[in-house]
């Protein structure tokens, strides 16, 4: 006889620019009642989807406060051919607004195919004194071949300017490994 596991309560968000309102009862019939596993460091999980619900798109204003529902992750190839590195770019970072201001337009012309009508941003992190740490190192795909290490951000932001490309981070994820679940925000 198997040991019984507390059940525990978890929430899953998806977004996509390419989820229309149409398309909308497609993804809630693929996901409602299914079980989702879960396996990764030699663990295994298994969820019941018990709800699926829509969150609407909010009405973005300059300035909007946002967190993070997941860490954040940007970085830069560095180095020379003989010894290059990858350098995750960390809180006081002076050049990180303008990393994430052009990674923004960067998804918003893959996403919708043309460039923003307006490319303002401005980007500032709130950190918290009592924050004990806002940048994590994350171990990805570990114990497998293709396992790897990202230093990543975990707090809450503030972005002023353009309102598309906050509607850009919100559906399509801040900085890289988005795929993998990074970059996922949400309004404070």
């Amino acid at each position: 006889m198997l040991p019984l596991v507390p059940r525990t309560c978890a929430k899953l968000f998806i977004s996509s620019p390419m989820i229309d309102e149409y398309n909308m009862d497609k993804v809630i019939n693929c996901f409602q009642g299914q079980m989702l596993h879960v396996d990764g460091g030699g663990h295994h999980s298994e969820f019941i989807v018990n709800d699926v619900k829509i969150i609407p798109v909010p009405m973005f204003q300059s300035p909007c406060r946002f967190l993070c529902l997941s860490p954040l992750v940007f970085s830069q190839e560095r180095g020379n051919k003989n010894r290059p590195f990858t350098y995750y770019y960390r809180p006081d970072d002076k050049e990180l607004p303008s990393v994430v201001r052009h990674s923004l337009i960067t998804k918003h012309e893959q996403a919708y195919g043309v460039p923003p009508q307006d490319k303002t941003l401005d980007f500032r992190l709130c950190i918290n004194p009592q924050q004990r740490r806002i940048t994590r190192l994350v171990h990805v795909h570990e114990n497998e071949p293709n396992e790897f290490f990202v230093r990543a951000i975990f707090t809450r932001f503030v972005m002023s300017g353009s309102t598309q490309l906050m509607r850009t981070a919100w559906e399509c994820g801040l900085g890289e490994h988005c795929s993998l679940g990074f970059g996922c925000v949400g309004i404070d």
